[in-house]
């Protein structure tokens, strides 16, 4: 058992010089520059933790704000990295955005007026402001103006449900909201009042920087059933960010796809890194996300070279590039994060053909990419289990046994890590950052380390492999789940009096989450309930039990829950040839023998990324074009073969995004 999570154990309560605070078992040594304000349970100790930090901004930070001193020695932040570019390359393409073409200079000037504006209007340092837009050119407008204003930006995926966008605001207070109103307000603001396109400096700003300072705050799925805001500051942006541009070669004139998400890390590497190194940043509009066939032709008309994807993205991109007879002859660089890598089958064939440079990266949302491995550039001789690689610069990462000691390599333990890129915590929850961020008995005085809940082991010639997880948390489609928060939503209905969620990997379709739950809700009333969630935290398949299965100490018993059937309905012919047509191509995407007209996507095992495979091979068997989001309004072959009979119909209505 890891030591922290012996609930029954003594422990302390430690604080250091920045004013942190964390959980330390008892029976350890207490780390150099550590000393102990608590001693008691593990529940007491955290309830403590919550009473003592009451202000989570590093001591450090809040002297320099107090004394409003600039400190001329600070490295630079990530904005001020971006504008060396605009000054160095000002003529070059930065941003392209279907017919809108930014250039280094014209996109610095646009973001630096923002950027006066909030400051105007007292937006700076430790205040966080949350961006709400879709995918365009103002997104990293107002990416950039916020970062120059100096303060934390919180990215809010437009595609999220009301409901959790809500969510997120309540736990962020964000000092203001940037949408597509209040952005074009201020650029208005901006050329009535001959707006400042200069870059701002800290006289200019509310506050001045510090490399401690938050420079985005990121929500993550949590256990409680409350997701989790992480606090990235300046100092670990930037070591990123250096790495980056150094691990991957170009610069100038090479163009990088921004494709995940804007709520997933992996947006922060794509947008910044392209932009600090003189590249061009091309952005897809949201539509072509959602189609793997729109997106292959997308990277060939704008002769994309880099692309970050997690696996099951890139399975279903080769899939469609192979079936429509496309090498993608630009795409130079790969670079896969967010969940395991598996080459076999379709990548390893596309990349036989198209040889391109693979990159996979590891490293939770705390730490952002903290290992990285690049495999070699003939696919043949790519290993079947791609290791996570070697440290980023000026990180380390730890191996450790259930008393923090080092285990010998090639041994299995947890993964801790530790160095510039450790993020400040979870923001306004004292109690689960001191649980997870935790003194660093190996580094120097203060230093901490992040529980990552990752076991890995360490070969002798520095390369680490994954080799799964310590908990229950899962990773679906590239996203982070913590079961507790899908489980905590379920228990939320009148007619669920248990439940239980977990993830099972279907050699088909790929990993899944599974909600078992006890009382009298069907499927219907609980794919309602969670209707509030982003997709990838709803479960794709509900098994309804009379009693839990339980282990010898009374708890539930996952390992022996039973795996959903894939069970068609009662069998019934087509009754038309469209209807016999579609019934081959749900059978055919969802890798089964044969599916009924009556039979539902869903239940057989079918999930948001397989949508849009359906829809792909729809569009190229029949011609019709059927949105991915008409999947979840008719999940049948026979609905859907009726809703294609509207085709205008069909397409008034907004596609369900693929997670990413």
């Amino acid at each position: 058992m890891n030591p922290f999570d012996n609930r029954d154990g003594q422990f302390l309560l430690l604080a250091d010089d920045e004013g942190r605070h964390a959980l330390w078992p008892a029976p350890l040594t207490v780390p150099s520059g550590w000393h102990t304000v608590h001693r008691g349970g593990h529940a007491e100790c955290l309830e403590r933790a919550t009473e003592l930090w009451t202000d989570m901004r590093p001591l450090s930070v809040v002297a320099a704000h107090t004394q409003a001193a600039a400190r001329p020695d600070r490295p630079a932040s990530a904005a001020e990295m971006f504008e060396r570019q605009a000054a160095r390359h000002p003529g070059r393409t930065a941003l392209v955005f279907e017919d809108t073409e930014l250039t280094y200079r014209a996109l610095n000037a646009r973001a630096n007026r923002v950027a006066h504006r909030l400051t105007a209007r007292g937006v700076g340092p430790e205040d966080v402001v949350a961006l709400l837009l879709p995918r365009s050119a103002e997104l990293v407008v107002g990416l950039l103006a916020i970062l120059k204003s100096g303060a934390a930006y919180m990215p809010v995926d437009t595609e999220y449900p009301e409901q959790r966008r809500q969510l997120m605001f309540d736990l962020a207070r964000p000092a203001c909201v940037v949408d597509a109103e209040l952005l074009a307000a201020l650029e208005a603001e901006a050329e009535a009042e001959g707006g400042l396109d200069r870059d701002p400096v800290d006289a200019d700003r509310v506050r001045p920087l510090t490399p401690e300072g938050a420079a985005y705050l990121i929500f993550t799925s949590g256990s409680t059933g409350v997701p989790k805001g992480i606090v990235m500051h300046d100092a670990g942006l930037t070591n990123l960010l250096r790495w980056q541009r150094a691990a991957l070669p170009g610069g100038p004139g090479v163009r990088t796809a921004q494709f995940a998400a804007i709520g997933f890390d992996v947006s922060v590497q794509e947008i910044l890194s392209t932009l600090v190194s003189g590249r061009t940043l091309v952005v897809p509009p949201d539509g072509i996300r959602r189609d793997p066939e729109a997106v292959v032709a997308w990277l060939e008309r704008h002769r994309v070279n880099e692309l970050f994807a997690p696996t099951a993205v890139l399975d279903a991109l080769v899939a469609a590039a192979a079936e429509n007879g496309s090498e993608l002859p630009h795409l130079t660089d790969v670079i896969q994060a967010g969940e395991a890598l598996h080459v076999d089958g379709g990548l390893r064939d596309f990349g036989r053909r198209s040889p391109f440079r693979l990159h996979n990266e590891y490293g939770p949302a705390e730490t952002h990419v903290v290992l990285a491995h690049t495999l070699s550039a003939d696919a043949a001789d790519w290993p079947s289990s791609v290791p996570i690689g070697t440290e980023v610069t000026a990180t380390r990462s730890y191996v450790l046994d259930e008393r923090l000691r080092p285990v010998p390599d090639g041994t299995s333990g947890e993964l801790y890590l530790a160095g510039a890129q450790v993020a400040r915590g979870y923001w306004r929850r004292p109690d689960l950052t001191a649980q997870r961020f935790v003194p660093d008995p190996y580094g120097g005085p203060g230093a901490v380390m992040y529980r990552s809940g990752d076991l890995v082991r360490r070969r002798a010639d520095g390369v680490f492999e994954f080799l799964g997880r310590a908990d229950d948390q899962v990773k679906i489609r590239g996203f982070r789940v913590e079961p507790g928060e899908v489980e905590a939503v379920l228990l939320g209905h009148p007619e669920v009096t248990q439940c239980a969620v977990v993830a099972r990997v279907d050699e088909h379709t790929g990993p899944r989450l599974v909600a078992y739950t006890v009382g009298g809700a069907d499927e219907t009333a609980l794919r309602a309930h969670l209707a509030h969630l982003p997709d990838y935290l709803v479960p794709s398949a509900y098994v309804r039990l009379e009693s839990f299965p339980l282990s010898p100490n009374g708890k539930v018993d996952r390992k022996n829950l039973p795996a959903p059937v894939r069970e068609p309905a009662a069998r019934t012919e087509p009754r038309t040839e469209t209807e016999a047509l579609y019934c081959a191509i749900f059978a055919e995407v969802l890798k089964l023998p044969e599916v009924g007209p009556d039979d539902d996507f869903f239940r057989l095992g079918g999930h948001s990324l397989l949508a849009t495979r359906l829809t792909a091979l729809i569009r190229r068997r029949t011609g019709t074009s059927v949105p991915a989001r008409r999947v979840y309004d008719a999940p049948t072959p026979a609905a859907l073969a009726a809703l294609t009979a509207a085709p205008a119909a069909a397409s008034s209505v907004p596609t369900q995004p693929v997670s990413a």
